[in-house]
C-alpha cells in the first residue's frame, strides 16, 4: 500500500466546497492510481494529507461510493473498490445496452468542433501510449467516448455513462496491473471515429457494439484468477 503521505498533489479545478475540493483530490488518487485497488480509506488519516477535518471526508466518500469508485467494507471500512468479474460485466453490459444506440442515433448532432475534440483526445492517447503512459491513455480513452456519447440531447443518459466512466478507468489499471498488453483501443476508435464522420450509423453501432464485447473479455480473466484463488 502507498504511503498516503507521498501522494502527488492532485489538480482540483474549480469546485465550491471543502467537499468538493477533498471529493476532487480522492477522485483523481484513485483513477491514477495512487490509491491502490482495495486501499483502506481512514477518514483521520485522509483528512491530515488534505488538511482538513473528517466531516468532508466522510461525505467525499459518500459521493465516490454513489460514484462505484469506493466500497463498503464490514472489517475494513471504507476502501478504494476492487475489480472484480461481476463489476466488469456489470459496467460493460450497460455500456453495451446504451452507449452504441446513442451514439448512432446522435450523428446528426456532430458538429466540426465535436469531431475535432474526439480526433485531439485520440492523439493524445496515442502519444501517452508510446510513452507507456497509461493512466493518461485511460483518461483520454473516457475522453474520446465522452465526447461522442454527449453530442446526443438526453442529459440523463450522459450523466449515467459518465458515471461509468470512472468505473472504466478502475477496470482499465487493473487490466494494466494484469500484465496483459493493453487492448489496441486506439485503432479500434480510429475506426469508431471515421464511420462518426461518414455519418454511418450502421457502422457506427456495429463497431462500438464490437469494441464494448472485446472489453468484456477481460471479465473472463480476472474470473479465471478468481475461481483459483489467485
Amino acid at each position: 500500500m502507498p504511503d498516503l503521505r507521498q501522494l502527488k498533489n492532485p489538480t482540483l479545478g474549480k469546485t465550491v466546497s471543502r467537499t468538493d475540493l477533498v471529493e476532487a483530490a480522492l477522485r483523481e488518487w484513485i483513477l491514477t492510481g495512487q490509491l491502490s485497488s482495495g486501499q483502506q480509506l481512514v477518514e483521520r488519516e485522509l483528512a491530515l494529507v488534505l488538511g482538513t477535518s473528517k466531516t468532508p471526508v466522510r461525505e467525499a466518500l459518500i459521493i465516490l461510493s454513489r460514484r462505484g469508485l469506493v466500497e463498503s467494507n464490514t472489517y475494513h471500512g471504507m476502501t478504494v473498490r476492487k475489480v472484480t468479474s461481476h463489476m466488469i460485466r456489470s459496467v460493460q453490459q450497460a455500456r453495451m445496452m446504451l452507449e452504441p444506440d446513442i451514439v448512432a442515433g446522435s450523428l446528426a448532432n456532430f458538429d466540426k468542433e465535436a469531431l475535432a475534440k474526439a480526433k485531439a483526445a485520440l492523439e493524445r492517447s496515442a502519444a501517452a501510449a508510446k510513452e507507456k503512459d497509461w493512466v493518461t491513455v485511460a483518461a483520454e480513452n473516457r475522453e474520446f467516448h465522452r465526447v461522442l456519447y454527449s453530442q446526443h440531447d438526453n442529459d440523463l443518459i450522459i450523466s449515467f455513462l459518465d458515471q461509468l466512466q470512472d468505473q472504466i478507468a478502475l477496470i482499465a489499471l487493473a487490466s494494466w496491473d494484469d500484465n496483459a498488453d493493453p487492448i489496441d483501443e486506439g485503432a479500434q476508435h480510429k475506426e469508431i471515429l471515421a464511420a462518426v464522420r461518414r455519418k454511418d450509423a450502421a457502422t457506427v453501432r456495429k463497431l462500438l457494439r464490437g469494441h464494448i464485447q472485446v472489453l468484456l473479455k477481460f471479465a473472463d480473466r480476472v474470473a479465471e484468477k478468481e475461481s483459483s484463488g489467485k
